[in-house]
């Protein structure tokens, strides 16, 4: 009867094992998620255009604006030709500009 509870013990103590690593897996992804929300939140509230030769940014967030990049200066996205720029790789691409002559 005593290995009855041995392996009983054994199957519980991994069982326990397995829900507590899921468990905790699963927090970290909801935390990664949750700073993606976060990030994208404030990268919405970041408004930028070009007119011509000249760009500009408006923050309109609480927080700083850290890095903004222009990616490509003659981008064709999406059937739209002119500046693609990412705020801070990590907000979606926008392309500024005129569409080129068809």
């Amino acid at each position: 009867m005593s290995d009855f509870w041995d392996a009983a013990s054994a199957i519980a103590t991994t069982g326990a094992t397995g829900v507590a690593l899921w468990f905790g897996w699963h927090e970290v992804k909801m935390r990664r998620k949750e700073e993606t929300d976060r990030q994208a939140a404030q990268a919405r509230l970041v408004v930028s255009g070009i007119e011509g030769n000249r760009g500009k940014v408006v923050n309109h967030s609480s927080e700083p604006l850290l890095e903004l990049r222009i990616i490509r200066a003659d981008a064709d996205i999406d059937g739209q030709t002119g500046v693609a720029v990412r705020d801070g790789g990590r907000g979606k691409v926008q392309v500024y500009g005129q569409p080129s002559p068809g």
